[in-house]
C-alpha cells in the first residue's frame, strides 16, 4: 500500500488555496490508468459524542485488480490539507492535517490528528486514543481530534502518540493500534 495526502503549504499564497484536498491509500497493483473510480470513498463527519472529534465511514474495499484498488478521504474543512507524512503503525494509518490561517504572515491555524484502518481508510473499529490519558481505552471511539494549533509530524514513543504543534506545544495520547500484523519482512537468514 502507498499512502499519500495532497496539499502544500510552502509558497507565499498557499494558505489562500481552499480547493478540496485528499488522503489516499492505494494498492500498488501496477494498474496503468488508476483513477478515483478505482478507489472506495470514505467520508468524514463531526462526532456527535466528542467535542472536536471526527468520525469516519466504514465502507468495505473490494481489492480486485481493475475494481477497487484502495480508498480516499476528501478533507472537509475549507483549506484543509496534508503537509506531513502519514505514519503506518500496525493496523492504522495516522495522518495530521493542516488548516492554515488566511493571513500568510500569521503562521497560525489548526489541524486534525486523524487515524484510519490502513486497508480500508475507514473507522478503525476500536478505541484508538485514550482521550483522558488515564491508561484505559474506554473512551468514545473517534477517528480524529481537532488540535488547537497546526500539528506537525507524529511518532509513537512508549505507547504514546507524540505530536508537536505550531504553538510550540508537545501533546501525547495513549494509543492502541490493533493487532500487530507485520507489513514487511521482520528477519531473514542467508543460506550458503
Amino acid at each position: 500500500m502507498v499512502y499519500v495526502g495532497t496539499g502544500q503549504w510552502v509558497s507565499e499564497n498557499d494558505n489562500l488555496n481552499t480547493s478540496t484536498q485528499t488522503m489516499y491509500g492505494i494498492w500498488d497493483a501496477a494498474v496503468p490508468a488508476l483513477t478515483r473510480d478505482n478507489l472506495q470513498q470514505q467520508t468524514i463527519s463531526n462526532s456527535a459524542s466528542v467535542i472536536g472529534g471526527r468520525d469516519l465511514s466504514s465502507n468495505n474495499v473490494n481489492y480486485v485488480v481493475n475494481s477497487e484498488l484502495g480508498w480516499y478521504i476528501d478533507l472537509p474543512d475549507l483549506g484543509e490539507r496534508i503537509v506531513v507524512e502519514p505514519v503506518v503503525i500496525d493496523n492504522l494509518v495516522l495522518f495530521n492535517t493542516t488548516v492554515p490561517d488566511s493571513a500568510s504572515c500569521n503562521g497560525g491555524g489548526y489541524g486534525y490528528l486523524m487515524f484510519a484502518d490502513r486497508m480500508t481508510g475507514g473507522a478503525p473499529g476500536f478505541v484508538v486514543l485514550d482521550l483522558n490519558n488515564d491508561g484505559i481505552f474506554d473512551d468514545v471511539p473517534v477517528s480524529g481530534m481537532r488540535m488547537s494549533s497546526i500539528p506537525g509530524g507524529g511518532r509513537l514513543i512508549d505507547g504514546k502518540y507524540v505530536i508537536s504543534d505550531s504553538g510550540g506545544n508537545i501533546t501525547d495520547f495513549g494509543i492502541q493500534t490493533g493487532e500487530k500484523t507485520p507489513s514487511s519482512r521482520d528477519s531473514w537468514s542467508v543460506i550458503k
